[in-house]
């Protein structure tokens, strides 16, 4: 594996032959069954539609003011409109072959405004951690009554992984080894990590799980018809194929992991190949909004930079 990575051409070919494959059999069962898609019905709802939006939006808004604060409490003095310009530009970095380039933008974009690699890397394992565990509290909710089928690979990875985060999250054993991140990064010394802290990011992760989760199933509303008792499962679903996504580091953001997944999973609720459509359509609708978000923060950042010089 790692000689791979050393050819970078070699390497960047099978990510992308991955996430390709698995795109590529999403889209063959859309093209293959679109005359029994067009049968089923569906047309399209504004009103949903921009519903869904204005909520991912606003849990992206959320989100990136928690990161802020995490970065803050390791000891960068970054501003909230700073911060949220950071964490919403650099999502878009994710979709680049290589997990880390993400991450890597955050502390480029940040360097001025006083973010640290330090920063980067602690707000990291809190955000990854938070992020897997608040997924494995959802989908707990739902394992006793889900009626499909939940690949059990997939389960066991994400429980394992919770599991794991959990423990070392916990604030008594997080203490314990961050310090060793001392060796791998620039900082002279880390805060404690208090239980405040956890149960903080933690209930923030929940949130914006079911705002997601529920802008999501608005997005599917606006294109099927879904009934509402299926809300929740729509919810812990979508937050289970997306934190699936975020552990397969192998793909950029998830890409191909996080719609095949997901278009499993509704398969209880939607036909198989209208359940293909919204998943694959799912990832044009989070692009489309974090480029919005981007596009949004970087014209008011402007605006406010150029208002100060205008007015010493």
């Amino acid at each position: 594996m790692w000689r791979l990575k050393r050819n970078r051409g070699l390497w960047f070919g099978i990510r992308l032959l991955f996430a390709g494959t698995a795109v590529f059999f999403l889209v063959r069962t859309v093209v293959i069954r679109w005359p029994q898609i067009k049968a089923y019905g569906w047309d399209l709802r504004v009103g949903p539609l921009v519903a869904s939006m204005l909520l991912q939006l606003t849990a992206l808004l959320v989100w990136a003011t928690v990161w802020r604060r995490m970065v803050v409490r390791t000891g960068c003095l970054v501003g909230w409109l700073a911060g949220i310009r950071i964490y919403v530009v650099s999502n878009l970095a994710r979709y680049i072959p290589g997990s880390i380039w993400g991450y890597v933008s955050r502390a480029y974009l940040g360097e001025e405004d006083g973010l640290t690699l330090a920063g980067v890397g602690i707000s990291v394992a809190w955000e990854v951690g938070s992020a897997v565990l608040a997924s494995f509290l959802l989908i707990i909710t739902i394992l006793p009554t889900y009626k499909g089928e939940i690949h059990r690979v997939v389960l066991w990875v994400v429980l394992t992984a919770a599991l794991v985060i959990l423990v070392g999250l916990l604030p008594p054993v997080f203490n314990r080894w961050a310090p060793f991140l001392k060796h791998m990064l620039p900082t002279d010394s880390l805060p404690p990590f208090r239980w405040m802290d956890f149960l903080l990011y933690l209930a923030s992760a929940l949130g914006t799980h079911v705002l997601v989760g529920t802008a999501f199933f608005l997005f599917t509303q606006s294109l099927f018809d879904v009934s509402w008792q299926a809300w929740w499962d729509f919810v812990v679903l979508w937050s289970f194929s997306a934190t699936a996504g975020l552990l397969i580091v192998f793909v950029p953001y998830g890409l191909g992991v996080r719609e095949g997944l997901l278009a499993i999973l509704l398969g209880q609720f939607l036909p198989d190949e209208v359940a293909a459509l919204a998943s694959l359509s799912s990832r044009v609708w989070t692009i489309i909004g974090e480029v919005i978000a981007a596009t949004a923060i970087v014209l008011v950042s402007h605006y406010l930079r150029q208002s100060g010089e205008d007015n010493p």
